[in-house]
């Protein structure tokens, strides 16, 4: 009897348990699609095939701090950690599920001097920055347009697939991927385009 006792309440455990697994995995979809909502766009991983391309659109140091605005899952927030290792990268990303995986995975597999932030990119100070790298969605591309006024003259913005409405990339590539995702290349300082953006290898 007290066997068969143990056995029920090993049974119930694991039940309660599962339960509340499941529970928690909806609350935390919930949550992901509400926040996906509000921001536009869900948290869509960076292929390797992109990754590999963007090393050789970038110059061998960067003068300023390299922020990822709308990090996701920090998978080219530590990429670019490791290739500027004298560096500070700071990942940016809202949704709090995503940023505390983010978070999670910086401390455990990530380089020293990556950082990530829970906080709107908007809200974001770009005075500091040598690198900015985004993957959005074209209304948050034109809304960014105006927090590019406070980079400093000749830091770089690098955006996976959409451009920046107004502003002419220095160079644009695409990658090997399913999507032949395109790559644009800007550098910053005068946001209409007209100043170091007409063309030239960075």
């Amino acid at each position: 009897m007290i066997e068969g006792l143990g056995e029920l309440l090993a049974w119930n455990g694991a039940g309660l348990l599962s339960a509340g697994l499941t529970v928690m995995m909806f609350g935390l979809a919930v949550v992901l699609v509400v926040q996906a909502v509000i921001n536009g766009i869900g948290p869509v991983p960076t292929s390797r095939a992109v990754r590999v391309r963007i090393r050789p659109l970038l110059p061998d140091s960067i003068g300023g701090d390299i922020l990822e605005l709308g990090a996701g899952w920090g998978g080219v927030a530590m990429c670019l950690a490791r290739m500027y290792r004298n560096n500070k990268v700071v990942a940016i990303e809202n949704s709090w599920p995503v940023w505390l995986f983010c978070w999670i995975r910086a401390r455990l597999l990530g380089p020293d001097n990556l950082t990530v932030v829970r906080a709107d990119l908007y809200d974001v100070r770009l005075d500091k920055a040598g690198l900015v790298y985004c993957y959005l969605f074209p209304d948050a591309m034109r809304k960014l347009r105006t927090n590019l006024t406070q980079a400093p003259p000749g830091s770089l913005l690098l955006s996976h697939t959409f451009s920046v409405p107004g502003m002419q990339p220095v160079q644009e590539v695409t990658a090997s991927d399913l999507w032949r995702s395109p790559l644009y290349l800007y550098r910053l300082g005068a946001v209409d385009g007209s100043a170091d953006a007409s063309g030239g290898a960075v």
